[in-house]
């Protein structure tokens, strides 16, 4: 008797492929350009990849990162957006029902530079005007913000100087980025971000280095972990800092003849708080106060603006979160604080050695606590 034995896997795919009847299992995708090669970090840059058996394209990646607006045109052609990346090159890879595409180096992500000054309408005349006023380097120096994080609020600052602190004080600056391992340039004011504060109780100040050269400092790390916002708190140092570079003026309010306050040339504080501030380009700013704060000579309030927001409404008003260092003249008690229920604080500790004596005094001037 013959025993008829079952045909084993090997021998039924050759007779299948004998026949012509196997399918041959088909290729992954490859990918062979990606034009244009390069784009900004922020991303948004719109390219054309071509390659082979693109067809069913389930994902395309810049790095790790998924692109948006995905349209497989052909076998041979996707158009898509790059996503946001930091600086460097990736590998841009497409993944079909096939497989992923090998890893490459086709697409490159870069930081653009900071334009130069570039002349800015005049509101009033029409003429053409250049940023006349300081350049401020703002340098990443912390932990917890990548330098493609930084960048654009370094952008909304520039427009928040040149559209509304100059409609309000008459004076901007020219600010540029500087990553960690670049120089400050030469002749400009810094700005370091950092992680964590050096003064107790002050997420951001600035001050005058020995050498004669406004600085500012804010402590990224700080504003998180505490439920503050760091680009409020940037915002607020470098506008104080434009107001009052060399930390040593005042605006004296006789209150009477024989009384009055000293207070502190400060852009910021009276209007403090987070929520105060306003957007550009989706990133929160500070508010800040008109030269119409300073001024106790005026009698009529209505028509006039004391803040960019419009939450104030009298000279020497404090809005809810604000406060403002004052020296009292006759009390001889050195500098302390106002709040907004105008109460007025102890002698501030930093004043140990007495008003005016030496750099640690009057931390209050120039901090944001």
């Amino acid at each position: 008797m013959a025993t008829y034995r079952l045909p084993t896997e090997e021998q039924i795919q050759a007779r299948f492929a004998a026949q012509g009847m196997l399918a041959a299992a088909k290729p992954a995708p490859t990918v062979t350009s990606v034009t244009p090669s390069s784009g900004n970090i922020v991303g948004g840059t719109s390219v054309v990849i071509a390659g082979t058996n693109l067809t069913g394209a389930s994902s395309v990646k810049f790095g790790t990162t998924a692109a948006t607006n995905v349209v497989v045109n052909s076998a041979t052609q996707i158009h898509a957006t790059a996503p946001a990346h930091a600086a460097g090159a990736v590998s841009v890879t497409v993944t079909t029902g096939n497989g992923t595409s090998a890893t490459n180096s086709l697409y490159t992500y870069v930081t653009p530079p900071t334009p130069a000054p570039t002349p800015t309408p005049s509101p009033s005349s029409g003429n053409t005007v250049v940023r006349m006023g300081p350049t401020i380097a703002i340098q990443n120096k912390c932990t917890v913000l990548t330098d493609s994080q930084i960048t654009p609020v370094v952008a909304a600052l520039q427009i928040q100087l040149d559209r509304d602190w100059q409609a309000a004080w008459g004076t901007t600056a020219t600010l540029v980025f500087v990553s960690s391992n670049q120089s400050i340039p030469s002749g400009a004011w810094p700005i370091y971000i950092l992680d964590n504060s050096d003064v107790s109780g002050a997420l951001g100040y600035h001050d005058e280095a020995t050498s004669g050269v406004p600085y500012g400092r804010i402590f990224a790390k700080d504003d998180i972990t505490y439920g503050y916002n760091w680009t409020v708190t940037l915002s607020h140092e470098l506008l104080e800092m434009m107001l009052d570079p060399y930390v040593n003026l005042t605006v004296f309010n006789q209150t009477s003849d024989t009384a009055g306050l000293l207070y502190a040339y400060e852009a910021c504080d009276a209007v403090e708080a987070d929520n105060l501030g306003y957007q550009i380009n989706g990133i929160q700013v500070s508010d800040f106060v008109w030269p119409a704060w300073f001024d106790t000579t005026i009698t009529n309030h209505s028509g006039h603006r004391y803040d960019q927001m419009n939450h104030i409404t009298a000279p020497f008003q404090l809005y809810s979160g604000g406060y403002i260092g004052v020296f009292q003249v006759t009390h001889g008690s050195g500098w302390s604080s106002i709040n907004a229920e105008n109460v007025i604080g102890p002698a501030d500790p930093d004043d140990s050695h007495g008003a005016g004596c030496c750099t640690s005094c009057m931390r209050d001037r120039r901090s944001r606590d």
